[in-house]
C-alpha cells in the first residue's frame, strides 16, 4: 500500500495537494470521487462557457487544464517510476490554457479525455512496482519522489473538485 510521502519528498507548494488526499488505500483514494466529478461535469454541458469571474477559465478550460496537468504530472511519475534522473522541466498552465481553446472544443468529448486520461493515471498507479515508489527525481527544479507526484496528482484533482463546486456551481 502506498504511504503519505514526508514534507522533504517534494517542493512546499504541493502541501496542499498532498493534504487533500485521503488516508487509506491510495489506489481507491485516487479514484474515489472522480466519477461523481465526471457525471457533475456532463451536468454542466450547457454551461461549459461560465466563468466565475473576469478572467477566470471557463468550466472547460479548467476541464482542459485537469487533462493537460494529469498529462505533465503522470508523465513526471512514470519517469521517476522507472528510475529516469533527467531533470524535467516546468510547464506554464496560463500560458496553455489559452493555446489549448477549450471553448472551442466540443465539450463532451473534453469530460470523455479528463476521463480517460485519469483511468489511464491510476492504473499506472494501481501496477507500479512497490520497490519505485521512493524512486525520486527533479521537476520544475525540485526534487521529488514518484509517490509524492502521485499524491499531487490526486490532490491536484480533489483541489479542482473543490473549485468546481465551490466557484463554478458544478
Amino acid at each position: 500500500m502506498l504511504t503519505r510521502p514526508g514534507a522533504d519528498e517534494y517542493a512546499e507548494w504541493y502541501g496542499k495537494y498532498v493534504a487533500m488526499v485521503p488516508d487509506g488505500d491510495f489506489a481507491t483514494a485516487m479514484a474515489s470521487g472522480h466519477d461523481a466529478l465526471v457525471v457533475r461535469l456532463r451536468a454542466a454541458a450547457a454551461r461549459s462557457r461560465f466563468r466565475y469571474a473576469e478572467g477566470k477559465w471557463s468550466i472547460a478550460e479548467s476541464v482542459q487544464h485537469l487533462v493537460d496537468a494529469e498529462r505533465v504530472f503522470t508523465y513526471r511519475l512514470l519517469s521517476f517510476l522507472r528510475g529516469d534522473t533527467q531533470a524535467l522541466p516546468p510547464f506554464d498552465e496560463t500560458a496553455w490554457a489559452p493555446a489549448a481553446l477549450a471553448d472551442a472544443r466540443e465539450y463532451g468529448a473534453l469530460v470523455d479525455e479528463f476521463d480517460a486520461v485519469r483511468r489511464a493515471t491510476i492504473a499506472l498507479v494501481r501496477n507500479a512496482p512497490a520497490s519505485a515508489w521512493a524512486n525520486r527525481g527533479t521537476m520544475s527544479g525540485n526534487t521529488a519522489s514518484a509517490r509524492a507526484v502521485a499524491y499531487i496528482i490526486a490532490g491536484h484533482e480533489r483541489h479542482h473538485d473543490a473549485l468546481f463546486r465551490e466557484r463554478y456551481g458544478v
